[in-house]
């Protein structure tokens, strides 16, 4: 399992909630695709566009909505799917985002540590767990010098 390094809770917080209004979107498209049809089967908007040609023999769905009086209609299906980016496999039956989507939008938002990293943390905490059992008056003579090497301060002695 990967160790999360960082996780960016407020874009993934924004993304989820952008992904919830189009949840709302694709249920109200695929609720107005179903009035129109009278059909439980015909839930996209491809779907739409296919079942209008049929009933016209027309090869353009534009024209076979304006042929049926469904213009507005398909006008509206499709501006509304056009800002969609969820298909129905992304939601549950009542239209609400499904776990892995959001797992997935939560993972694309952390970063992890790799193996190097991880066994470098390992040695950081162990260092200072050693140097936290140390008594106050040494960890005083312990010094950081400017080449980022521990060292004993040159002004105290043991």
């Amino acid at each position: 399992m990967k160790t999360v390094k960082r996780f960016d809770s407020h874009s993934a917080s924004v993304k989820i909630g952008t992904l919830k209004k189009e949840a709302e979107q694709l249920k109200q498209v695929t609720e107005l695709i179903q009035k129109v049809t009278d059909s439980i089967n015909i839930k996209t908007a491809e779907q739409f566009s296919a079942w209008l040609n049929g009933k016209t023999n027309f090869q353009n769905a534009r024209l076979s909505a304006d042929a049926l009086n469904l213009l507005d209609t398909y006008n509206t299906v499709t501006n509304l799917s056009n800002g969609i980016g969820l298909n129905l496999e992304d939601v549950t039956v009542n239209y609400q985002l499904k776990q892995s989507v959001i797992d997935a939008v939560n993972e694309s938002y952390s970063s992890f540590y790799t193996d190097e990293e991880i066994k470098e943390k390992a040695i950081i905490e162990g260092i200072i767990s050693d140097f936290n059992k140390l008594s106050f008056d040494s960890r005083r003579k312990i010094i950081v010098n400017r080449s980022w090497e521990i060292q004993i301060n040159p002004l105290n002695t043991f």
